[in-house]
């Protein structure tokens, strides 16, 4: 087994900034990092030696379940496109300064959503 680093920062919960709720003293929270270590296996032999399989009705239900998701993507991009609404992208105002906030946010350069979106703005020349 190798170990694996997992970690992140919780910007979001249940659809809401993590900066929408607020601490004991009723303080917003600011981004909440997270980290941790798990052990991965290496080969297939090692998980089935393991015991730590899945079954065949398992695996056919990840397969199946993969193959729905994308047709359903591909359905769902056909129809958008036939209506004519295209993804957002960087070229998007709004979309450029969320992602400019959100590396701000990461890495410390900004203490709330609302300054990082302010320096994401300045630093886009909006």
């Amino acid at each position: 087994m190798t170990p694996k680093t997992v970690e992140g920062v919780i910007t979001t919960a249940h659809k809401k900034a993590i900066t929408e709720y607020k601490d004991a003293n009723g303080n917003p929270l600011q981004p909440i990092p997270y980290s941790g270590s798990v052990d991965a296996y290496e080969t297939v032999a090692e998980a089935k030696s393991a015991n730590d399989w899945l079954k065949d009705e398992e695996i056919l239900d990840a397969i199946n379940a993969r193959r729905v998701a994308a047709k359903r993507q591909e359905l769902i991009k056909g129809k958008l496109d036939a209506a004519g609404i295209k993804a957002p992208t960087l070229e998007d105002d709004s979309v450029a300064i969320a992602a400019t906030a959100k590396v701000l946010l990461a890495r410390k350069m900004a203490a709330t959503q609302e300054e990082a979106e302010a320096k994401a703005k300045e630093i886009l020349g909006l």
